[in-house]
């Protein structure tokens, strides 16, 4: 039995990855969080995958997504049959040696509600619970009018970025010169796209959408100006880019939604997306 770190994923483990996943959800009838098209584009500078072997196989994984410096998320699973024998305990060892050597203060474990295991563990670990969010599918319609001041567009520039990161700073608190950061990395990604919404010359909105193939996509990131909320901007930009998804081919529109974030949820509703289930996030200081 063997841990192996990776800097970057072959095509082959990446497809290993993936059945492992399809074998935990099947099991456990769970939807794993994974973030694939992260896996598929690691920059190869550090070690971010580790990959637990048995005789070949891949039983166990652990993954690493940095969006902040303050913390770096985890995903993970280990193959119902090899549970209980340290495989995961033993891909975090590794984890946490990767974060410690790099100033990562805090790991922020994604266990979905429905994982007994999941649970077990961040539990057995002594985590505290830190937030959850619904994942929710479009099942509906939930067409709206154009709001007469209200310009969509596409993202394109770093101004773009910057005045998006501003707005993520605003609506959420996060920290504005890492999330402008970010998202000029995301105008380059071809499976990433930023729409922002313009309204009296100012931008007053944004939400960005992740394609991972041909006939999905996910949102993402959805802000509107605290100020400029209830005016029916946000229930225009949400069906319009459903729309356009749609029209491309996409039949599988999904997004996040905090728990506790009953505007956005109902707004989300009212726009024809439904819960289908619940992640939730779980700290463990270093």
């Amino acid at each position: 039995m063997t841990v192996e770190a990776r800097k970057t994923l072959s095509a082959a483990e990446i497809e290993a990855i993936v059945a492992l996943a399809n074998r935990v959800n099947e099991q456990d009838s769970l939807t794993l969080k994974l973030n694939l098209d992260m896996l598929k584009s690691r920059k190869g500078d550090v070690s971010n995958d580790f990959l637990f072997y048995h005789e070949g196989e891949l039983i166990g994984f652990l993954g690493m997504y940095g969006f902040l410096d303050s913390e770096i998320e985890i995903s993970g699973m280990v193959h119902p049959e090899h549970r209980r024998r340290g495989v995961f305990s033993q891909l975090l060892a590794a984890a946490k040696s990767e974060c410690i050597a790099r100033n990562i203060p805090s790991m922020l474990f994604i266990v979905e509600e429905k994982s007994n295991a999941g649970l077990s563990f961040v539990e057995r670990i002594a985590t505290t619970y830190d937030h959850s969010e619904h994942y929710m599918d479009l099942t509906g319609e939930g067409k709206t009018p154009q709001p007469a001041d209200l310009e969509l567009v596409r993202a394109s520039s770093e101004a773009d970025a910057k005045a998006v990161g501003h707005l993520m700073a605003v609506g959420f608190g996060l920290p504005e010169q890492e999330m402008s950061k970010s998202l000029t990395t995301d105008l380059s990604n071809p499976s990433r796209e930023i729409y922002i919404a313009r309204a009296g010359g100012k931008t007053i909105a944004a939400i960005s959408i992740f394609k991972s193939d041909e006939s999905s996509a996910f949102f993402y990131g959805f802000v509107v100006h605290p100020d400029c909320q209830g005016r029916g901007y946000g229930r225009f930009i949400l069906w319009s880019l459903t729309e356009q998804m749609r029209r491309s081919g996409r039949t599988r529109i999904g997004l996040e939604v905090a728990t506790d974030n009953s505007n956005a949820l109902g707004l989300y509703r009212s726009c024809g997306f439904e819960v289908r289930t619940a992640y939730g996030y779980y700290r463990l200081p270093l």
